[in-house]
């Protein structure tokens, strides 16, 4: 048999992540084979900025769509992001890769430079939480995000950038105000 050659896969699956299959095909491959899940951790910016651009536009892509869970998809890239951030070395190399113009993945107007891989992520994924507390309330999906920023912490995420802390506690003091508005448990 021919050698895999991961690279190669990696790049088609990556240039692909927008047709139909290709997110679920990722997570396969990343959940079922360990040596694969450790290529796409050593390439961490090649393989987090199109995931990450992708989960940074699902709240605009599924704006006026009635759905009763998040799109297969997302779910899809979500798992594979908890998958990867299993790894505390992975966590590691997150926050020490800078990202020059975080703006290609973010889509902010704010003049962001040299943000860490770690606090993309985190902003992406407070963007995503934020939209399914409102729009989808897959109860999956938010464990799915929980679970992810539960292995960055708990792997140590350092030098968040400011914008990313400052959406920190805007979710949080949004989750605060919606726990004071629930009528208390029976």
């Amino acid at each position: 048999a021919a050698p895999v050659h991961f690279a190669k896969l990696l790049q088609a699956v990556l240039d692909n992540l927008k047709e139909p299959g290709y997110p679920v095909l990722l997570y396969c491959l990343v959940a079922k084979n360990a040596a694969f899940r450790s290529f796409c951790q050593s390439q961490a910016q090649k393989v987090l900025l199109p995931i990450s651009e992708l989960l940074q536009a699902l709240p605009a892509s599924a704006e006026g769509k009635v759905s009763p869970g998040a799109p297969a998809h997302a779910t899809a890239l979500l798992l594979t992001l908890l998958l990867l951030t299993g790894d505390s070395n992975f966590c590691e190399r997150l926050s020490a890769v800078n990202v020059p113009d975080p703006r290609s993945v973010l889509g902010s107007s704010r003049s962001l430079q040299n943000m860490s891989l770690s606090s993309i992520l985190l902003v992406v994924l407070l963007r995503i939480a934020h939209w399914n507390f409102g729009a989808c309330r897959d109860a999956f999906f938010n464990q799915a995000i929980a679970a992810t920023l539960g292995n960055l912490a708990g792997h140590g995420v350092e030098d968040v950038h400011w914008f990313a802390a400052s959406r920190l506690l805007e979710v949080s003091g949004l989750l605060a105000r919606n726990c004071v508005k629930l009528p208390p448990p029976a």
